[in-house]
């Protein structure tokens, strides 16, 4: 009988702390839909908001698009200091280290009242596509009701003032989102590579082979073709995240044809090959003889699922900005020689 009983006093203690869990981490968010957020009712310290040190904690996720903007609103009752952050990396894990004109989160963070509002953006280059809200509080069972704005408002209306105040504020560095939801991830562009834009361009979960890559033997291929004009000048960035070495090719042809000798004076395709970093740039120029007008960017993996992201500037920048040292480390070089875009396919 003793037996029995201490074992459902201990059910009902691992039960207890189930429940306290839950009241911490809540389901997704959907998004243009109020939401009340409940801080726990036990103290706690996250190891991706440390610095807030122990708090009573409420945090749930919510999806967020890379390159999406959107307003992020406050509603609560007590009329005290109220702190919201929306952070683009799981609570309980260390925070990353977000790449130059990134940032960890934004947050609606004033002394005191009763709503507020932000406008925020999501890196376009960010390799996730989950953030997290986050709410620490000072006492158990605060609440908060808020809701993530899909498509965001205007700044300007944000901003606009109201009874002599101004209603809400403007995160002008997007975040970087590196949460992912199951199902969802992040692929690889639709049809044509956009110009000018950070586009994801992960490595498939399937492998295979590819004509003009046999040397490569099977690999996880990842291949967008993008338009580009004959005597163009453009740049060519690549970001990653695992300080791994990249390999990443721009082909003139359609790399499932076999290889094909550019004419003389041009290259077939232009390459970016390092041992380890995680960015990398390139200029180069296209052949103004070509009888063609497309390239197609190949990224021959060892592993299903890395992480990249690409965008092609055009036009390119200066050979000067990109073969400047960045904390004394080249991050760039330059093609002199041009690349020929081949005729299509018969």
């Amino acid at each position: 009988m003793g037996f029995l009983i201490f074992k459902s006093r201990f059910i009902a203690v691992v039960l207890l702390a189930l429940l306290s869990l839950c009241a911490a981490a809540q389901e997704l968010i959907a998004v243009n839909r109020w939401v009340t957020l409940t801080s726990d009712s036990q103290k706690s310290t996250l190891a991706g908001n440390s610095f807030q040190g122990s708090d009573y904690f409420a945090w749930a996720p919510v999806p967020l698009q890379p390159g999406s903007k959107y307003t992020l609103f406050a509603e609560w009752d007590d009329g005290k200091a109220m702190l919201v952050i929306m952070q683009g990396h799981d609570p309980r894990a260390e925070a990353p280290s977000p790449p130059s004109g990134a940032a960890k989160s934004a947050s609606i963070n004033i002394s005191g009242g009763s709503a507020d509002k932000i406008n925020f953006s999501v890196d376009p280059r960010s390799p996730g596509n989950l953030g997290y809200l986050v709410f620490p509080a000072r006492r158990p069972g605060r609440t908060v009701r808020i809701m993530i704005k899909d498509p965001g408002d205007p700044d300007s209306v944000t901003t606009a003032v109201v009874n002599g105040v101004i209603t809400g504020g403007v995160f002008s560095t997007p975040i970087w989102v590196t949460g992912r939801m199951a199902g969802a991830a992040t692929t690889a562009p639709q049809g044509f590579l956009p110009l000018n834009t950070w586009v994801p361009l992960p490595s498939p979960g399937l492998s295979g082979r590819l004509a003009a890559y046999e040397n490569e033997g099977e690999k996880y291929f990842a291949v967008v073709p993008v338009k580009l004009e004959r005597g163009g000048r453009y740049t060519f960035f690549a970001e990653w995240d695992d300080g791994k070495a990249m390999l990443l090719f721009l082909r003139g042809h359609d790399p499932a044809r076999k290889g094909l000798m550019a004419p003389s004076g041009t290259y077939s395709q232009v390459t970016i090959n390092i041992s380890g970093g995680k960015a990398w740039r390139i200029n180069f120029v296209v052949d103004p003889e070509s009888p063609g007008d497309t390239a197609w960017i190949v990224f021959p993996s060892a592993t299903p699922n890395r992480a990249l992201r690409i965008m092609l500037k055009s036009p390119g920048d200066s050979d000067a900005v990109t073969e400047t040292p960045v904390k004394g480390s080249y991050v760039g070089s330059i093609y002199k020689t041009p690349l020929h875009l081949f005729a299509p396919a018969p």
